[in-house]
């Protein structure tokens, strides 16, 4: 497949990119160098490899899932500076202006 003026373009458009003037030639010639290597995965014989939906593998070691006892609520807020019953209260860091 070739990569001319009007796809590299169209590609500029859909990423919404914008170039100098001086700048096109060279990402269309790059655009095509990608392709083209792209396209050398056409010449692999693939034909004994199983698809797989996951490369990892799906024996993942997992923890027991054990119930532990809480800290409790009163415990946990007893360590921070300020509080508003039974929340942490902090400074206000969105300003409340709305949006320019």
């Amino acid at each position: 497949m070739e990569i001319d003026d009007e796809l590299a373009r169209s590609i500029l458009k859909l990423a919404k990119l914008k170039l100098r003037g001086d700048e096109f030639g060279e990402y269309r010639r790059r655009l095509q160098e990608i392709l083209e290597y792209v396209g050398m995965l056409d010449e692999l014989d693939l034909k004994s490899v199983v698809p797989t939906a996951c490369a990892a593998d799906s024996s993942t070691i997992l923890r027991d899932d054990d119930g532990t006892e809480s800290s409790g609520r009163d415990r946990i807020l007893s360590n921070a500076p300020s509080r508003a019953g039974a929340f942490f209260k902090v400074p206000r860091i969105i300003d409340q202006g709305g949006c320019p």
